[in-house]
This record gives structure tokens, C-alpha cells and sequence, in this order.
């Protein structure tokens, strides 16, 4: 079943070569509707930031629980989302452009989040860019894909 997926999403695009193919396909599978099931999801993630970024500064054992679940229930609405937006054609623009950019703000924000506390292990002790060094590499990862969506894809 996600291999069928996959492979219909390929041909979508493979055809759009053609002057004004890929826009026109683009918009034909796109829904017009502003706010759908998927997008509310999305935008549920986006708030969800802020809340996972002053769980993770309370000191206590819920503080810990809560920014856990809140990045997990962040994971299962992306691939909810992307379902749902697929099996019931509900796509829209603006989810297409929204869902990378609340993936991309959910992964920096954990990735500061991190740097700001650093794990208590000897070695980055010694060596503290360590972990902050790598998270400085996935964000601008994460900031040119986004680019490159925005630029060749929008």
C-alpha cells in the first residue's frame, strides 16, 4: 500500500516537466480550501513550540514527560497529517508550504533546547561543541532544504 503511494507521487511529478505542467498538476491536486483537517493539525504543531520549548525548562519529572509527549504527539499529527491530506485529497498550498516549515521549527527548536542543557557525560565535558557543532550542521540542513522546497517546488 505505501509503495503504490510512493510511486503515484513519482509519476505526479515526473510528468510535470513540461512548460506549466507542474503548476497546473500542482494546483489540480491541491485543494482551494484554506483550513483543512491536515493544515489545523499543522498549525497545532506549530503552536506546540512554544509549549515544548517552557516544558523543557520546568524542573520537575512532569517538565521531562511533557516535553516527551509533546514531541511524540508532534511526530504521530506529521504523519497523520500527510495521511489523512493523501487518502481524503485534502492538500492545500498552504499546508504544502506550512508542514516542512513546522517540521523545520520543531527540529531547531529541540536541537537550541539541547545545546542549552547539555547532557552530563565526561566527554562533552571536555569537549563542550560537541553537541553543538552537529546542531548548528542540521539546522542549516534544515533551513536550505527548506529553501530549496520554497525555491523549485512552490
Amino acid at each position: 500500500m505505501g509503495s503504490e503511494d510512493k510511486d503515484h507521487h513519482r509519476k505526479d511529478w515526473s510528468s510535470a516537466g513540461e512548460s506549466n505542467g507542474k503548476q497546473s498538476q500542482q494546483h489540480q491536486r491541491l485543494s482551494n480550501k484554506f483550513l483543512t483537517l491536515p493544515t489545523i493539525l499543522t498549525l497545532g504543531r506549530v503552536a506546540a513550540v512554544p509549549l515544548l520549548i517552557s516544558t523543557f525548562y520546568v524542573d520537575s519529572w512532569w517538565g521531562t514527560t511533557a516535553t516527551t509527549s509533546i514531541f511524540i504527539a508532534a511526530a504521530i499529527t506529521d504523519w497523520l497529517d500527510g495521511y489523512i491530506a493523501r487518502k481524503m485529497r485534502l492538500g492545500s498550498a498552504f499546508g504544502a508550504f506550512l508542514d516542512p516549515v513546522a517540521d523545520k521549527l520543531m527540529v531547531a527548536a529541540t536541537l537550541v533546547l539541547l545545546c542549552t542543557r547539555p547532557l552530563d557525560i565526561g566527554i562533552f565535558g571536555q569537549v563542550p561543541w560537541l553537541l553543538t557543532v552537529p546542531a548548528i550542521a542540521i539546522i542549516g540542513r534544515e533551513v536550505m532544504q527548506l529553501y530549496i522546497f520554497c525555491y523549485y517546488i512552490l
